[in-house]
């Protein structure tokens, strides 16, 4: 029963049309950051990053079966705001450092589990890098070696979306990511 639950969520979250449209929680690329508003709500934080590029913070979102933060960000194009990609971020029930819990397994596990089932949803992955296996934990002089880097990486390309999935460690703090990132530039049919 929970794999068919992860799997109508995954579906309803991201979806690809009978016209091969990617589809991003039921909003194609070409939406704008007011279209966004009107069909999540209004977001828990909205902001604007050093680049020009604008974003809006949803917290309590699910992929899968798992809770995450979901932030959209937007690229200006012919003076509108268009998604340039989406970020999950799984929330764990609290920010959790490598000296608070040396071991990253549970980390880990969520991310070969999202792994599998993202696979068995895209097909192959067409890049997948691992840090290899973590058989005991990190010690503290260990985590500067994981610090800003990314030891798992999987990505699929799916109808020039690309999807990748990252477990990795950013400021003493673990994190599982998955990003859907559009085609640029967007080609807008909503003009």
């Amino acid at each position: 029963m929970n794999k068919l639950m992860f799997y109508f969520f995954l579906f309803s979250a991201v979806h690809i049309s009978a016209s091969d449209q990617f589809l991003f929680r039921g909003l194609p690329w070409d939406s704008t950051l007011e279209k966004v508003i009107v069909e999540e709500g209004l977001p828990d934080y909205k902001g604007l990053i050093n680049d020009g590029t604008s974003y809006l913070r949803y917290n309590n979102k699910n992929v899968g079966e798992y809770d995450s933060r979901l932030e959209y960000y937007f690229k200006m194009y012919d003076g509108k705001q268009y998604i340039s990609s989406a970020l999950y971020t799984i929330s764990f029930p609290q920010k959790i450092s490598v000296f608070d819990n040396p071991d990253p397994s549970p980390f880990i596990n969520v991310y070969l589990d999202l792994q599998k089932k993202l696979t068995s949803l895209y097909g192959y992955p067409f890049l997948r890098m691992d840090a290899g296996p973590i058989t005991e934990p990190i010690s503290s002089s260990a985590v500067y070696n994981f610090q800003d880097e990314l030891p798992f990486v999987t990505s699929w390309v799916v109808n020039t979306t690309t999807v990748s999935l990252s477990f990795y460690i950013i400021n003493i703090y673990y994190s599982v990511d998955l990003q859907f990132t559009a085609p640029i530039p967007i080609q807008s049919d909503n003009t």
